[in-house]
């Protein structure tokens, strides 16, 4: 059996790697987006900041997010290769660098988002703005790549 990675084509490619869900993406930006705001909002950061650092502060929120968001990425992914594989009656070992793959692509694709909801989160009073803020730019963004890759069918 051929030892090619490709299990989708581009045309299930959406802004930022694959066709996540509306369902998936609302949930990363209903948890992110108030880690700082909320924070703003209670008056809270000056308590925190008092007995850390704001770098200390920054990293906790940013290592909350990507944990969450790989949560409900690489998990369910590392599942459906490993059942995928399985199936086919492949031996685990022989993918092992399509595993390191899902790790890696889990990590950029979580940090990516991540930042630009805490981003959106810093920059916005209210959870609820940040939220919505982050699932019109991911769907304006889906919409636009959809485009794109219609235009261009290469």
């Amino acid at each position: 059996m051929e030892t090619g990675y490709i299990i989708a084509g581009p045309e299930y490619q959406t802004f930022g790697g694959p066709n996540l869900g509306f369902l998936l993406i609302a949930l990363f930006a209903i948890a992110g987006s108030g880690l700082f705001a909320d924070d703003k909002n209670g008056k809270v950061i000056e308590i925190y900041l008092s007995r850390i650092t704001k770098k200390e502060y920054v990293i906790g929120k940013i290592g909350a997010i990507l944990t969450y968001i790989n949560l409900f990425l690489m998990i369910p992914i590392m599942v459906v290769v490993t059942l995928m594989l399985q199936s086919w009656g492949e031996p685990q070992i022989q993918y092992w660098e399509l595993y390191l793959r899902i790790i890696w692509f889990s990590f950029l694709y979580s940090l990516v988002i991540g930042m630009i909801i805490l981003f959106l989160s810093s920059i916005l009073e209210k959870r609820n703005y940040a939220s919505l803020a982050f699932f019109l730019i991911y769907l304006v963004g889906s919409i636009f790549s959809i485009e794109a890759i219609q235009s261009n069918p290469s």
